[in-house]
């Protein structure tokens, strides 16, 4: 018996995420003990779990990504083909709404992108006072030379 010990986390469907590192190394359809030690975390000053310990734990994207490959289909989520995409494109069923503003559509969703851009901008002004208390983002873009 070889013994392997690494920090890991479980999903929210009860899944156990392996490293690849060690998945590579057991055989597909090996039997396997699991012994599961669990760190108790202790809620933070705001009431809220602190997760930055278990975050740390979480699988990068090419491990994701590797355990998925690994993970075994189920044949009830798979639904065959009914033939019909080519001709339901050709003739749709619906019409379009004769009542759709393209132009007033299309104002709304430059605002909304606008609104989004300058909170995103905000957060990162926010962000860079953390990273660089003694410095202002906005006087140090002022600052640069091109």
């Amino acid at each position: 018996m070889q013994a392997y010990e690494f920090s890991t986390t479980i999903s929210n469907a009860g899944q156990v995420f392996v490293p690849s590192q060690v998945a590579d190394k057991l055989p597909e359809g090996a039997s396997v003990r699991v012994l599961i030690l669990v760190d108790e975390v202790e809620p933070s000053v705001n009431g809220h779990d602190d997760q930055s310990e278990t975050l740390s734990f979480l699988p990068s994207l090419e491990e994701l990504v590797a355990e998925i490959k690994r993970s075994p289909t189920k044949p009830a989520n798979f639904r065959p083909g009914s033939g019909l995409l080519a001709e339901h494109l050709a003739n749709p069923v619906t019409e379009p709404d004769p009542n759709f503003d393209e132009i007033a559509w299309n104002q709304e969703w430059d605002r909304i992108e606008a609104e989004m851009k300058a909170e995103e901008f905000a957060h990162e002004q926010e962000e860079l006072k953390e990273l660089f208390p003694e410095h202002s983002y906005k006087q140090s873009i002022g600052k640069r030379r091109h």
